[in-house]
């Protein structure tokens, strides 16, 4: 019969390639998926800065609304997907019986509202809505 090798001293040749595939495909794959997390969250933050200008929009164009409804109303959309530091703009500054238009602005700042990666982050997401108001005579 011939000697055949066995299992055992094939093992051993290969005791070290499973910790060097290990070591080189392991940070690859954190990576994908780190980047995975953080361009969720920019598309989720991106969402979130067009709804919350909706929101603030509709809150806005009724009759009696006044630029604190609509920013208590854009902040109240970008509070449920954990947003700091945004910027509500509402033009016109001060809505009256004889405003015809109401637009909203939201600026979301990246770096302060990444997961995993903040630092790394720069930028601003933006969300604008433009709506006619339900005043008589438009």
């Amino acid at each position: 019969m011939r000697n055949r090798p066995t299992t055992v001293s094939v093992r051993s040749n290969r005791s070290g390639a499973t910790t060097v595939e290990l070591a080189l495909v392991l940070p690859v794959l954190f990576l994908v998926i780190f980047a995975s997390f953080e361009f969720s969250r920019l598309n989720m933050l991106k969402h979130l800065a067009d709804a919350a200008a909706y929101e603030g929009a509709r809150e806005g164009i009724i009759i009696g609304a006044n630029t604190s409804d609509v920013e208590g109303r854009a902040n109240a959309i970008l509070a449920a997907g954990y947003v700091v530091g945004a910027t509500i703009t509402t033009t016109p500054s001060t809505i009256t019986e004889t405003t015809t238009i109401v637009q909203v602005d939201v600026s979301i700042p990246v770096a302060n509202n990444f997961w995993v990666m903040p630092a790394y982050a720069s930028g601003t997401i933006a969300g604008s809505c433009r709506l006619k108001t339900e005043r008589e005579g438009n």
